[in-house]
């Protein structure tokens, strides 16, 4: 008997379990196209690893996306100031961003 190897799913199907569409919504009247794909991240990110705070990696939103981090950080900013995500900030590190809203 041979077990049949399953092939791993393509990134273009991978899905977001329980994705609010209002909240992504609010979150792109705040912050725009990039604050959506920070929320997509870390909605993403929340659902497999838990509720923590993550960095947000250049290899996915300079090289992948093409989001600089001089955008990435005006739309942290933005989402901060509205209360939607949480950060820790440290000298010299990558800004550590948690969302709180669902």
């Amino acid at each position: 008997m041979t077990i049949p190897i399953k092939k791993k799913t393509p990134e273009e199907d991978w899905f977001i379990q329980d994705y609010f569409y209002k909240s992504s919504i609010i979150v792109k009247k705040v912050a725009g196209e990039v604050g959506m794909s920070i929320y997509n991240y870390l909605k993403f990110k929340k659902n497999f690893d838990g509720d923590k705070y993550y960095s947000l990696p250049k290899e996915q939103f300079d090289l992948k996306w093409g989001i600089s981090r001089q955008r990435k950080a005006e739309a942290i900013d933005k989402l901060e100031k509205e209360g939607l995500i949480a950060t820790v900030r440290k000298k010299g590190c990558s800004t550590k961003v948690r969302l709180i809203l669902k």
